[in-house]
């Protein structure tokens, strides 16, 4: 069974904008995926997009994170998003708070074949 895992820590993302927090990935067709998402910041999130493409260049389309806890993911917590569309590449971005102190952000990337 194919599987694909990493970890990426992206601290102190940006309070300017959004940023990419993580860059594409290429997740080939490997059908069940996953982001874990744990905001070790002080600070929560002020916005996220998934963004899923057919190629490392785009063109990028966001995944509707409506209502999910990713948006607006306060401070020392966590969620996941699991993905039902198999675009070969997936990035993240993210913008933190404003305030005193920062966002970091670690996401764990799974994906298995069948």
């Amino acid at each position: 069974m194919p599987v694909y895992h990493e970890t990426i820590t992206k601290t102190a993302v940006s309070k300017a904008a959004l940023e990419v927090v993580l860059p594409p990935r290429d997740l080939g067709t490997l059908p069940r995926r996953a982001l874990s998402f744990t905001n070790t910041g002080v600070l929560a999130l002020a916005s996220a997009k998934i963004q899923v493409g057919p190629t490392a260049t785009g063109p990028w389309f966001d995944e509707d994170l409506t209502g999910h806890a990713l948006l607006t993911l306060g401070a020392g917590a966590s969620c996941v998003y699991r993905m039902d569309r198999v675009d070969r590449w997936v990035q993240v971005q993210a913008q933190g708070a404003a305030g005193e102190g920062q966002s970091d952000l670690t996401i764990y990337i799974d994906a298995l074949g069948s």
